[in-house]
């Protein structure tokens, strides 16, 4: 099974919205989401995520009004976006989602920018409970 998630993960990584002339997103949103845990994000996008031969993902992409740097706090802020757009996976839940935390908001991100990323994978097991890439206990 790990193989298969690490297969998943490095697919992604390689053929994640991204062309050789740039990122693919369309518009960006600028809507700002108050987590449950306290902190809050600018959601800029919700979008799909194709990787050959897997169920089709969704992929979550914010600002998270900070640096990157803390590892440990951008995971409380996943769960916390995780949390806040639960209710929408409900209908037709993905078989995985990326939460990528990004360091630019959106009103940055015009012309050439150079941007940094840093993303969780959650997916959904058979049990019907999500799990960050690998791990034994569920997202709480």
């Amino acid at each position: 099974m790990i193989g298969k998630h690490l297969r998943l993960l490095v697919l992604f990584v390689v053929a994640a919205c991204a062309t050789p002339q740039g990122e693919v997103f369309g518009r960006l949103g600028t809507d700002t989401l108050r987590l449950f845990n306290g902190d809050s994000v600018e959601l800029q996008s919700r979008l799909p995520v194709v990787v050959q031969g897997e169920r089709p993902g969704r992929m979550y992409m914010y600002y998270p009004f900070r640096d990157l740097s803390d590892t440990v706090r951008l995971r409380r802020i996943a769960v916390g976006v995780f949390m806040k757009v639960r209710s929408e996976l409900e209908v037709r839940p993905p078989a995985f989602l990326v939460m990528r935390a990004v360091n630019l908001p959106t009103a940055k991100r015009t012309g050439r920018y150079n941007i940094t990323n840093y993303g969780f994978v959650i997916e959904r097991r058979p049990d019907g409970h999500w799990y960050f890439l690998g791990e034994s206990d569920p997202v709480r």
